[in-house]
Order: structure tokens, then sequence, then C-alpha cells
């Protein structure tokens, strides 16, 4: 049974109509596409750096294994419509499964690696995958518990394993790669491509329902206006997330540069890969640059291979990208999310200040509204949500419920983010609306403390977040994680560095909590929903 999707939003008439006269929309399907840009530079290849698997296929072999996947896929019985899930981490089959499904014509559902049995539950229940691709883990127990909860899974028929060692009620991967015929059948371009599952910063994951035409068009028109650095990249974002399947697979795979992905990210390891092969990395959030310009096995000439990066996906503190440009990294930044991709982008013919400090302008084809909580429209330099339409923007979600609470009937999403556009028209991230704190009727974007934060010595990450208070409301708690060898500040000392720096007393953190590391998504994004719940939980204790 394929999963009913007939609840999804329509793009409105005179948008379809405009997205096909300027060409943004088009007959191109992504798993198609992914063959046709492998087999145009066969010599490049895939290479997966890894402790437990290394692997390395040439574009041309990489290609042929997709097609002979999709060709076994659909002898399995997969039809259009279909959903299979894919729960790997980066590696050559993971490659093959997500490009082989969209081929035949399927939906594919990347499931990210670091998630556990829960969320993997939660995502091929409402997917409705009739397949599942996974592998073990590390430690060893991970198909023992995917064994064990199979039959709360009624509609998932089979289950294949990348390794060799399989359980007796799953199957092995290889069966799945046969012959392919010269011609694979067509696939509908209006059908869905990819159920990305939101890595769930907020709330529980949501199924995000992407079009080929939406994902096409980003690839096609988006993600070739990055700038191109000389050497390879090493990206270690999951292929599972939208960020890391478009910029880690996606993008070398257009340009015909070979693609450089890691299963995990060691400081040591991703050293010895820049080394070894002469690649540049630290991409996506601040986390994988940081922790590399931090470490002490790093030399400059490491740094030095890393010319140029765009950082999204988190809030980009604007004193780490000046530092990444002190020390010879040129950076940019951009803006979008697993709905719609890529929203702004910052150029380098862009002013630094604009480069570092705002998240660039509406790409093509992009529209952008700033609306207050009146509904209107706000002025130049007045905060607002961020609303975005385009030809790359998503088509709903799997649950017909957030359908109506994020998009509005003339193609708007909502995207819960807090921006202000200044009079050049580049747009700056604030915050989100779930990271306002209100205090005693003060809204205070946690995002400007956390700037201000970050300037003291020593301060390597922080997250400020809104915690009940009976007197004002809700006040700001500053969770911090300084630099190795650093000592932590006081609550003293950094409310003298706010005084120092001219920030409102209102806006100060009333409390302050120093810890290791935070609770991260995949892309190293921190989890402030978990630090206010864990706070939340210590508050009903007392």
């Amino acid at each position: 049974m394929s999963l009913d999707l007939s609840d999804l939003r329509a793009t409105p008439a005179d948008l379809r109509k405009r997205y096909f006269d300027r060409g943004w929309w088009n007959d191109d399907t992504l798993g198609r596409n992914i063959v046709e840009w492998l087999s145009r530079s066969p010599a490049s290849e895939m290479r997966i750096w890894s402790r437990a698997r290394p692997q390395r296929i040439g574009f041309g072999g990489l290609a042929v294994l997709i097609r002979q996947f999709a060709a076994g896929i659909e002898r399995r019985g997969i039809v259009p419509g279909d959903t299979v899930a894919v729960y790997v981490p980066n590696s050559i089959e993971g490659a093959v499964a997500f490009a082989g499904v969209m081929l035949a014509g399927a939906t594919a559902v990347p499931v990210a690696p670091y998630y556990g049995l829960k969320e993997l539950k939660y995502i091929v229940e409402r997917s409705q995958a009739r397949l599942l691709i996974t592998t073990e883990s590390d430690p060893a127990g991970r198909l023992e518990q995917i064994v064990a909860a199979w039959p709360d899974l009624p509609l998932l028929e089979d289950i294949y394993v990348v390794d060799d060692a399989v359980p007796g009620a799953m199957r092995r991967f290889d069966e799945l790669i046969v012959d392919a015929p010269s011609e694979l059948s067509p696939v509908d371009p209006e059908r869905a491509a990819v159920i990305a599952f939101t890595s769930g910063t907020t709330t529980g994951p949501k199924g995000v329902v992407h079009l080929h035409r939406s994902i096409c068009y980003d690839v096609r028109a988006h993600m070739v206006q990055m700038p191109d650095a000389r050497r390879p990249t090493l990206t270690a974002g999951p292929i599972a997330h939208a960020a890391g399947m478009l910029a880690g697979l996606c993008l070398p795979a257009i340009r015909g540069k070979s693609i450089h992905l890691t299963d995990g990210w060691d400081p040591v390891r991703i050293l010895a890969a820049m080394r070894d092969a002469d690649l540049s990395t630290g991409g996506g959030t601040p986390f994988f640059l940081n922790s590399l310009l931090g470490h002490p096995d790093t030399r400059p000439e490491d740094i030095a291979k890393v010319e140029m990066v765009g950082f999204g996906a988190a809030a980009i503190p604007w004193s780490f990208a000046e530092k990444c440009e002190a020390a010879g990294i040129r950076n940019f930044r951009l803006y979008g999310s697993t709905e719609h991709p890529t929203v702004t982008m910052s150029s380098f013919d862009d002013p630094a200040i604009k480069r570092h400090r705002t998240d660039g302008r509406p790409l093509e084809g992009v529209e952008v509204r700033l609306v207050g909580s009146d509904g209107r429209d706000v002025d130049t330099g007045e905060p607002g949500e961020l609303w975005s339409r385009g030809p790359d923007l998503c088509v709903g979600y799997t649950d017909p419920a957030l359908n109506g609470e994020y998009f509005t009937s003339d193609g708007w999403f909502r995207t819960g983010d807090v921006a202000v556009k200044d009079e050049d028209g580049f747009y700056t991230i604030t915050d989100r609306i779930k990271d306002i704190i209100i205090r005693n009727g003060l809204k205070i974007g946690a995002v400007e403390v956390e700037d201000a934060l970050l300037a003291i010595p020593g301060m390597a990450e922080c997250a400020v977040i809104a915690v009940p208070d009976d007197r004002t409301g809700e006040r700001a708690h500053a969770v911090i994680r300084v630099a190795d060898g650093a000592s932590p500040p006081t609550l003293a000392g950094i409310r003298d560095h706010l005084k120092t720096i001219g920030l409102a007393k209102q806006k100060w953190p009333e409390s302050l909590e120093c810890v290791d590391d935070f609770p991260r998504t995949p892309l190293g994004k921190i989890k402030k929903f978990e630090l206010r719940r864990r706070m939340t939980d210590m508050r009903g204790t007392e």
C-alpha cells in the first residue's frame, strides 16, 4: 500500500505558470540527474573516510550500481508511490540506495544514522515504508533491536542489510543489485522524490515531502551558485539530511568533482584525511570548523587548505565568522531549511560585513516576506517572521494537520524564524520564534545575547534559553561550553562583560550552567528544546 499524499498543498496556478515559463521547473528527475552527472565524469571518485568501513569507487562504477539497484527494487515489486527507508551512515551503499530508489520512481526516505530505534520506528511508520535498507551499528545491537520491533511495523515487508552477517529474518543488500536494462522506466517529475524528516531541534521530526521538481531546481539553480574551492571538500553531514545530500553528494557530482564523505566527526581522523588527499572541510554549522581551529593537532598548513566555507543550518555568530576570516578562511552565510533548502545566500562579491553579519539576499525564484504578529509586512529594519516561497519549496508534510499551520493558501511557508531586512536587501535571521525570551513583557532575542557571550575569551559555544520564572514570566539562562584549557567564566564575570559592551541589563542571563557538550542534531546544531525541557523538569522537582 502506497503512502497517501493526497492532502499535500497544491502550488497555486499562477506560481506554477511562472515557474514553468521561467524554466525553473522542467521534467528532470533527481535519480536520473545523479546518474547522468556521475556518468559525465567517470574518472572522479566517491570516497568514504571511515574507521570501520573505508570505501572508494569511481563515478562510472557508482552510476552502474545505482542503475542495478533501481532494477533490483523494481524486480522486488517496488512501484511508483512506494516508499523505501534508507538507514545507513555515509557510505557507497547509502548513496546507491538513495539515488536508486528515485531512479526507479519510488520515494526515498533517508533516516539519519544517528537516530535510535524510537525515531526509526516513528519515521518508518509515518512514511509507510515497504522496505528498509540498514546496517549494524557501532557498538553492535541495532539489527537485533530492529528485528524485535518489526512486528510493530506491519507495512514493512523486508529489511535489507549491508553487512555480511545478516539475521535470519532479514536479507542481504546485494540481493537488490541485479543486471539493469538499457532503459529504465520513466519517472513522473510530479511524484514525491524524497520524504526528509526534520532533525527535531524543536519537537518530533516532521516528514517533509519534496517533488522531483523542487529538489532538481534547488540543485540546478541554487547549489551551483555556491563558490567553488580548488580542493575537494570532505563533508561530515549525513546525506540523510538535506544539507549533506545537496552539498555533499549532489553538488560535487554536478561539478564532476570527487565526493568525499565521512561517517563521523573526529578531528584527528579529519585532519589525517585532509593531509592524505589534500582536502578542505568545515562547512555547515560552526561546530565542525571550530573543533579544528581549537584542536592541538591542527597545523597552520591544515587551516590553509580551508580556503572558503559556507555557514548555515544554525545561527552563525558574526564573531566566529570574523575569526575565520582572520585565519585566512573566506566565509559566507546562507539560510534555508528542510522545507525550503536555499532561501538566501551571500557571495564573495559582497562586502565582508554583509557576508559575516547577514544571511544574504533571496536567490533566483525565491520570494521573501517579513510578517509581524498582526499579519502585516513589517518595515525595513523591523523584525518579523520570515515567510518564503519559490520553485524549490516542498509540497508539505506527511501529517496533513501541519500543512494548514505552516502554509498559506497563496503558497507562503511560515518558517518560524525571525529576521530583519536592511536597506540593501540583505536578511539576517535573528531568532527562532520559540527562542524568543519574554521577560516582563520585553522580547529578548537569544542570538543577540549568544553573540555577545561568544566574544568572551575562552568561550567555545553557548546557548541562551528561556526558562520559567515566577516573578518575570521568563528569564534568560545561559548554557556554555568553554575551550579546552580555558576556565569557565562566572555569572558576575559575564555580566561585567555585557555591561562593558553596552548590552541592556534586561537582556543579561540570570543564571549560568557550564557543560562538557550539548545535545545535538546530526548536523551539529544544538537541541535547545532538550535544554529547555531539562530545565523545566529540574524546576518541577524543586
